[in-house]
């Protein structure tokens, strides 16, 4: 399927979630990075687990947009198992060692997703 346009998501925000896929996008982005408050992202990480949980199978691929340093980590532990999972978005980056920690939890991610599967 070509993915022409991308419907970003709240993740911290269920009643957005649930109609994600009414909207006509090709694809959907669950944000766990802006547009969720600091002090919102523990409950937001559940929010995404309990809605990946209950998606049913849909031809929309959904990814994730993940968040930085330690939380970044634990997102990706977290969800690389979720089979409603295409992929994950790397959050914003400020630096080469920044996109070299991204690009290293990613892959590491990938491999533990890979072998859950």
């Amino acid at each position: 399927m070509r993915v022409r346009s991308y419907l970003s998501v709240p993740a911290d925000r269920p009643d957005r979630l649930a109609k994600a896929f009414t909207r006509g996008a090709d694809a959907v982005i669950a944000d766990l990075e802006d547009s969720v408050a600091p002090d919102s992202k523990d409950e937001a990480l559940g929010q995404i687990q309990h809605w990946l949980r209950t998606v049913k199978d849909t031809n929309v691929p959904i990814w994730v947009r993940v968040n930085s340093g330690d939380r970044q980590e634990a997102e990706l532990r977290s969800l690389a198992g979720e089979r409603a999972v295409t992929g994950f978005v790397p959050p914003k980056v400020e630096s080469a060692g920044q996109l070299s920690t991204a690009s290293s939890n990613l892959r590491q991610s990938d491999s533990r997703s890979s072998s859950r599967h």
